[in-house]
């Protein structure tokens, strides 16, 4: 349901592998991966104070901060935006829902095409499930075509800054994409890069509630190396590793996204909650304890076996790995 008829066989997380998937990956990579990631820590340092300081202001309204913040970070790596503001708190729930119907196409179960794909031989005039996605798919895809649209039209008349987008107009040639595929795979950054940020930052609220201990521990690490005269940078993660262990554990803790996904043999794959809960990884794995990721001097960095140097399954593996994995951890670790 999501991957054919939502997403008409163009988007990136339900793409099977093939010549698609590898050009879309590849200039994903150009832009999202670990080192070329790195140009956005400014834009991220930024945003990360201004959500401070508006959470001190009105801690009330944090769901709300906290949607926004992230969905401005994305979207400014994405298409160049300037920051949000309240007046595009529309845009900002439009972003969302668009997630989140993805979201729920994608639990087992969900839809009856799901586990019955005979019924996807259905006429769209037999199917009006079928004709809803076909239609939900036109919109979108006129939302995405328009956001890149402006993109180029900006880059056309000199203006506009480097963004994810700017590199798919400048390599189109090279990457071999339409412009619809374009879009929606710059569609795909924002929309669940903002998701998934705005529930890892929630979770990391709840988790400060409940373990206040280990708030007072990281604040306190945090002082020692900073102090209180200025505001931590990237440049400090260096010498913050329980911070780091901190981030680590609340992504193994709360991973936010799918939990798995359907197989071509109809079998359900599910990974995050299972490694990421494995007792023989991760002893105690309902506790929210970050200094399983040091050593006994809590100062170097370990991770379990066959979990790479990330420490937990939550971005995938091999070619299914999340490409923009190293942007979120960045604004995750910025936010923090």
């Amino acid at each position: 349901m999501a991957g054919e008829l939502l997403c008409s066989g163009i988007m990136l997380s339900f793409i099977s592998y093939g010549d698609l998937f590898r050009r879309m990956r590849r200039v994903t990579h150009d832009t999202f991966g670990p080192h070329a990631s790195e140009q956005f820590q400014p834009l991220q340092q930024r945003e990360a104070v201004r959500l401070a300081s508006e959470l001190l202001d009105d801690p009330d309204n944090w769901d709300e901060i906290v949607k926004r913040s992230t969905s401005s970070n994305i979207l400014t790596a994405t298409y160049g935006w300037p920051r949000l503001t309240d007046e595009h708190i529309p845009l900002v729930k439009r972003i969302h829902a668009h997630t989140a119907r993805l979201s729920n196409a994608c639990i087992p179960g969900t839809s009856m095409v799901d586990l019955f794909p005979i019924l996807n031989y259905l006429p769209a005039w037999m199917a009006k499930w079928k004709q809803d996605a076909f239609d939900w798919h036109q919109r979108e895809s006129e939302m995405f075509e328009g956001f890149n649209a402006g993109v180029a039209k900006k880059m056309a008349e000199g203006g506009g800054q480097y963004s994810f987008v700017t590199s798919l107009i400048e390599t189109k040639n090279k990457n071999g994409l339409t412009n619809k595929e374009a879009a929606w795979l710059a569609g795909i950054m924002f929309s669940a890069g903002a998701e998934t940020t705005t529930a890892s930052v929630a979770a990391f609220l709840i988790a400060m509630i409940h373990y206040p201990e280990i708030m007072r521990k990281a604040q306190a690490q945090i002082d020692t190396v900073v102090g209180r005269d200025r505001v931590p940078t990237f440049a400090d993660r260096p010498h913050l590793p329980y911070v780091r262990a901190l981030v680590k554990e609340l992504l193994r803790w709360r991973p936010a996204g799918p939990m798995g996904q359907f197989m071509s043999d109809g079998g359900v794959l599910l990974t995050k909650p299972i490694s990421n809960r494995d007792p023989a990884i991760y002893p105690d794995a309902e506790e929210f304890r970050p200094e399983r990721f040091l050593d006994e001097t809590e100062t170097l960095d370990i991770s379990p076996p066959d979990m790479h140097s990330l420490g937990h399954s939550s971005f995938g593996f091999g070619r299914r790995f999340v490409i923009t994995s190293f942007f979120k951890d960045m604004n995750l670790t910025g936010n923090i």
